[in-house]
This record gives C-alpha cells, structure tokens and sequence, in this order.
C-alpha cells in the first residue's frame, strides 16, 4: 500500500496546505488516498492474477502429463481383462479344464467359471 497507516478522521484536516477549505477538502485529500490505494489494488491483482494463471497452467500441464498417460493404462488395462473373459469362456466351452488355463496364465473369476449368469458382489 503506498501508506500504512490507516485514514483517521484527524488526518483528514480541512484542506488549508491545499488552498481548499472546509469539506471539500476533507473530501478531495479523501478521493486522493482512495484514488492511490485503488491503484495499488489494481497493481497487485494483476500480479496475482499472473501468478494464478501460471499456477494454473503448471497443474494443467502435469495433469496432462501424468494423469492422462495413466487413464489412458487403465482402459487399456481394462479392454485386455475383457478380452481374457472372453477368451477364457471361449476354451471353457472347448472342454478346457479351469487347472489347464490357470497354468497358460490366465486369471479365473468366479463369474466365469460360474457362467456370467450371476451377478459379482
């Protein structure tokens, strides 16, 4: 702020230094106090401003860098379990026993060996 202390009435004087009497220069030294500090609001919100929107794009930036790579994973992750499901159902079918595909890797749930037809709890 360009002053630190604070606006008393006993610093409003009647505006003699000033050659504006009474009131109006009560007033007038008033208006130039708001008029500064308003100017010191506006300089330092544009450099919180600034300093938000580089906050901003930092977040935005890694998010994209790490958290999108990962959601991208996990879909992926998510299709080749399903595509196991069916696969596994496929060589059930076959006459596989469950020992045989749970030694060529393959994960077992329930539902699947169950026939899908309940419901997982």
């Amino acid at each position: 702020m360009p002053s630190r202390k604070s606006v008393r009435f006993e610093d409003l004087d009647d505006g003699i230094e000033d050659g504006v009497y009474g009131l109006k220069g009560m007033f007038n030294k008033l208006y130039a106090q708001a008029t500064s500090y308003g100017k010191w609001a506006r300089s330092h919100s544009k450099t919180a401003l600034s300093w938000g929107l580089t906050l901003g794009w930092y977040f935005a930036i890694t998010t994209i860098l790490t958290a999108m790579p990962l959601m991208l994973e996990l879909q992926r992750e998510q299709a080749v379990l399903e595509m196991e499901k069916v696969q596994v159902k496929e060589l059930l079918a076959q006459g596989y026993p469950p020992q045989e595909l749970q030694r060529m890797g393959m994960t077992l749930e329930p539902s699947v060996l169950q026939g899908g037809n309940e419901k997982q709890r």
